[in-house]
This record gives C-alpha cells, structure tokens and sequence, in this order.
C-alpha cells in the first residue's frame, strides 16, 4: 500500500507534514486577524441613548413604586418587555455594525427623541396616554 504524499515546506513529503504546515500557517492567520481586530468603545451618542432608556425605567420604576400589587408588577412587566427590547435591538445594531456616519447619527437621535416620549407617555402607558406609548414605541423599533 502506497502512503499519501504531498509537497510540504518541512520536507516531510507526507500526510502529518501537510498537516502540520497547514496549522502552521492558520494559527499564524489567527494571530494576524486578532491584531487587525480593534477594540470597539461606546460613543458619546451611544452613552447619551442609553441614558434616556434609564429615563425610559426611571418612569416605569415609579409606576411601581406608586402600585405596588400584583397588577401593578404586571404592568410594569408589560410596559418595561417592550421598552427593553427597543433598547437591546438598536445596541445589538449599534454592536454589530459600528458604523458612525451622519445617516446613522441622525437616526439615532430620532429614536432617543422617541425614547424620551415613551418616557412622557409611560405614566399611564396602559390607560390614557397608551396610544402616544405604543406610537413612540413603534417609532423607537423601526
């Protein structure tokens, strides 16, 4: 039976020195991506977002704080689900893409302009002012 050769740079001629220059030379990739990769920080704008969505929590804490029951938690629960994941998506966005431009910028003003009428219309987002809540909301998604 006749082993399997290949052209290798250790001049092993087989199998195990394809092999071994193969992981060579991924580990020294892995070791070029890894330098290549930077560090990504949170903007100014992007601090600045989150601090409206504490806002955002601040009201609904205080719907809270004013009922507490069962009901009242459940509100909250119902109120603060929807909040958060407008929150998560545009960091998870914001996370994935990095990207700084004007467009993106002014796009995420206007979503912190509608986080901070969620902020408004969350006293009594699910009595008299759930329409401006559920708008802001739909906004603050899109």
């Amino acid at each position: 039976m006749c082993p399997v050769t290949f052209k290798s740079n250790y001049g092993f001629g087989s199998l195990e020195g394809w092999i071994l220059d193969f992981s060579t030379k991924m580990k020294k990739s892995n070791r070029e991506e890894k330098k290549e990769e930077k560090e990504r920080h949170a903007t100014w704008l992007e601090l600045f977002y989150d601090l409206v969505f504490v806002a955002v929590v601040s009201q609904l804490s205080e719907n809270l704080d004013h009922d507490i029951s069962l009901m009242g938690l459940l509100s909250f629960v119902a109120l603060f689900i929807p909040v958060w994941f407008a929150w998560l998506g545009a960091t998870f966005f914001a996370t994935r893409f990095g990207t700084d431009d004007l467009v993106h910028r002014i796009l995420t003003l206007l979503q912190m302009m509608g986080a901070a009428a969620m902020a408004v219309n969350v006293s009594h987002g699910l009595g008299e002012t759930s329409a401006g809540f559920a708008l802001m909301l739909q906004l603050d998604l899109f």
